[in-house]
């Protein structure tokens, strides 16, 4: 991993202990469990019910299936996003999963104002995020933001294919694992399990409710210590996803140049927030719109959240201040003794 800073792969594990460690009157055997490395990051699945062990078996492999299709940086080269990406510019057939979750992203792109863009794969490279990190030169990034839009994805439902133009390229990275969460959710759902936990890297679906009938508990991670959460967030059936400018990074002198990429500039976005955590019933959508809501900056986003609906949220400035949507006002609880002050956004 060089220099870059994968704290979220650490996030993870730290975060695992507030997220599953405080199951009220429940033991750790009252659910089953299945830990992976997939996707550039440690996962932990946790099911409870008579069909968990079978459920978290099905779950690990479709995890490894999806991750073999998505993976653009697959040395192979067999996956379908490898395969775009080297197609330079044909059209390349694609399975019926990559070709929905494309579809997806480019509805929320669009929705978004190309806030959230899948073709920042050639930004992503030139700073370096895939290594050591560097920090490129302004007509370096005007010459590679030429390559990037999401209107250079082109989709063909009839015959299923999929082409890039003028040299785009597509990362999947802000969407992908929302939608291994969806897919795990379907499978546990196949398997009659009504109470789980699935965290992918810090991407949670709750599944249901706990066994005990309370609500799941997920710890927002401070992001000026990420040993620390600024809170707990209580909730059931819905996916909880962050992006945050402390997940990954690399530094330079005193400069921290974090992963966060707006399509618009080429930088890493810079506009006062530290991190946005999505609510939604939809872990792809709650994915893609916690990048796309980071790009955005607070004003926007409120702005968005307003006239979309369909989602809560929690913005964390750089100031130490969380906004909360009002319909998470109930279920969050902050941290004793934060230094964080809390608004309710109207």
């Amino acid at each position: 991993m060089g220099n870059v800073k994968r704290l979220c792969l650490l996030i993870a594990a730290i975060c695992l202990l507030p997220l599953f460690g405080s199951c009220g009157g429940e033991t750790d055997s009252a659910y089953a469990e299945e830990q992976l490395f997939a996707m550039d990051t440690y996962m932990l699945l946790r099911a409870g019910g008579e069909n968990a062990a079978g459920a978290l078996a099905a779950a690990a492999e479709k995890i490894n299936a999806l991750e073999a299709e998505l993976n653009v940086r697959d040395a192979a080269g067999t996956g379908g996003a490898a395969r775009l990406n080297a197609a330079d510019g044909q059209e390349v057939e694609i399975g019926a999963e990559l070709f929905s979750l494309l579809q997806t992203a480019q509805a929320v792109s669009e929705q978004t104002g190309g806030a959230f863009d899948i073709t920042t794969y050639p930004l992503t490279q030139l700073w370096g995020f895939g290594g050591e990190g560097t920090v490129p030169d302004e007509a370096a990034i005007a010459e590679t933001l030429a390559r990037v839009g999401y209107q250079k994805l082109r989709l063909d439902a009839e015959r299923r294919t999929a082409s890039l133009t003028d040299g785009a390229q597509i990362d999947l990275g802000a969407i992908a694992k929302g939608y291994a969460a969806e897919s795990v959710r379907e499978v546990f759902c196949e398997y009659g399990v009504e109470s789980a936990l699935i965290n992918l890297g810090g991407n949670i679906f709750a599944l249901g409710e706990k066994l005990d009938g309370n609500a799941w508990r997920i710890g927002i991670a401070d992001p000026g210590d990420t040993r620390e959460t600024v809170g707990v967030l209580a909730v059931r059936d819905t996916a909880v996803v962050t992006s945050g400018s402390y997940q990954r990074y690399f530094m330079r002198g005193a400069m921290r140049y974090h992963h966060l990429l707006d399509p618009a500039t080429g930088r890493p976005a810079d506009n006062g927030l530290e991190s946005v955590t999505v609510v939604c019933a939809d872990a792809t959508r709650a994915d893609a719109l916690s990048t796309a809501l980071f790009v955005m900056g607070e004003e926007e986003a409120v702005r968005f959240w307003r006239e979309t609906g369909d989602f809560e949220m929690i913005l964390i400035r750089e100031d130490k201040q969380i906004l909360l949507t009002p319909a998470l006002a109930d279920s969050f609880e902050i941290t004793a003794g934060s230094a964080y002050r809390v608004k309710t956004v109207s």
